[in-house]
């Protein structure tokens, strides 16, 4: 009884459920397809090519929907099988025997297989996955060979006299540093100092 109605509960009802909810969205993208383009006739060649393009990616969406319910289907099949000959036959001939045991090697490997199996069905089907895994793969490679081949950071030395000013300050701005990144490394804040001059008019900067 346990072994029918985990049957039941994990095979026959999420058929049922992705069957329904992929034929929605099915029936969606038919709907869709049949709403006339009330731009077509601004730019016919453009709209046409677009049209066909959009079109041949619902067709795409569709065949790979029911592609995809069809293989659930075929891959859990043998594994509820053989539950169901092992809970329901009390008495075992050879011929049933020899079944069971190709039905349990057959669903081990679809049961696996099933795991795996739909990004391979998203890309022999799907031009959109295809193009959106290639844009992936190939910025992660180009990350990686930028950052291998870029040249090293600078060493910048500090300035004598912005060194000999923070010396002095050291003992006033203690607050004035703030960890970045982690406790040894820190950023001080320098401020500006600016000297006005009243009788010459003009402005002394000294920014550090």
């Amino acid at each position: 009884m346990v072994m029918q109605i985990t049957t039941v509960c994990f095979y026959f009802v999420p058929m049922m459920v992705i069957s329904v909810l992929y034929l929605v969205m099915g029936l969606h993208l038919g709907r869709e397809k049949q709403q006339p383009n009330g731009n077509l006739g601004k730019n016919c060649g453009g709209n046409t090519q677009r049209k066909i393009n959009v079109n041949g990616r619902r067709r795409q969406v569709n065949k790979m929907l029911s592609i995809v319910v069809a293989v659930f289907g075929v891959c859990w099949a043998p594994f509820h099988i053989e539950r169901l000959l092992w809970s329901s036959i009390s008495q075992w001939t050879d011929l049933m025997h020899n079944i069971y045991q190709y039905v349990h090697i057959l669903s081990g490997i679809l049961f696996y297989l099933s795991s795996a199996v739909n990004p391979i069905i998203y890309s022999l089907l799907s031009t959109r996955f295809r193009e959106c895994f290639r844009e992936l793969v190939c910025s992660h490679v180009e990350d990686n060979s930028f950052v291998r081949d870029s040249p090293p950071f600078p060493k910048i030395l500090p300035d004598p006299f912005v060194s000999s000013t923070r010396a002095q300050a050291g003992g006033k701005n203690l607050n004035a540093f703030i960890p970045l990144l982690s406790p040894n490394i820190t950023l001080s804040m320098d401020t500006a100092i600016l000297t006005c001059g009243c009788k010459d008019t003009t402005c002394k900067t000294s920014v550090f």
